[in-house]
């Protein structure tokens, strides 16, 4: 005769739900660390030090694709849906696909970079606190932002030392980056192609985007 075993009820559910924990986990490290391959990929090819790019979003949003602020600031590089619409045509929603967030928010900081003369510590204070007093290399950084910055530069010191970028590069990055910088999407809420058009006009790198971004 057969003999059935008899499960207790609450220790099903306890074995059920740590199995999900498992699997979810690792689900989460593998999007982490797809994440973290995108923001090399697009900082490599935006003319953005990768560790810097890696660092903003590690301060912004602990790399979370749903991290929403106070202030409405959406994404992994806390993009601000005015900034996205007035700065690139993107609309609010498209701020949830985390390439897109990642695009967007690694070209503003080279942008940034290049209205402030080449300082990174005042790209970052604008980045965090919004448009400095001044002009170029002379503007004022935002006194509240001096431990953002900092914070910053600490996490970018700490991905340089741990070789972060030499883990995270793609086989495109070794291959030579004139291959060029498309990169295929796979959202959650909408599979979009992606591509950095980059094209010099009058002596001047100029970007453009040609997205998809009625979703």
């Amino acid at each position: 005769m057969i003999k059935y075993l008899k499960f207790h009820k609450p220790t099903v559910i306890c074995v059920i739900f740590a199995f999900l924990l498992l699997v979810l986990s690792n689900v989460s490290s593998a999007d982490g660390l797809q994440i973290k391959k995108i923001l090399v990929d697009q900082a490599l090819g935006l003319g953005v030090p990768p560790t810097l790019a890696l660092a903003v979003a590690k301060v912004e949003s602990d790399f979370n694709p749903n991290a929403l602020s106070s202030v409405g600031a959406r994404g992994i590089m806390q993009i601000m849906p005015r900034t996205a619409r007035e700065e690139y045509g993107a609309t609010a929603r498209s701020l949830w696909n985390p390439e897109i967030n990642i695009q967007i928010g690694v070209d503003y900081l080279y942008k940034l970079y290049k209205q402030y003369d080449q300082r990174w510590d005042l790209a970052l204070s604008h980045y965090n606190g919004g448009t400095l007093r001044g002009r170029g290399g002379d503007a004022k950084p935002h006194r509240y932002t001096r431990k953002y910055v900092n914070k910053v530069f600490q996490w970018q010191e700490r991905f340089t030392n741990e070789n972060t970028i030499f883990k995270l590069r793609s086989r495109s990055d070794v291959q030579g980056l004139d291959r060029g910088s498309g990169i295929e999407i796979s959202s959650p809420r909408k599979e979009v192609r992606l591509k950095n058009i980059l094209d010099y006009r009058n002596g001047q790198l100029r970007r453009r985007f040609p997205w998809i971004l009625s979703f």
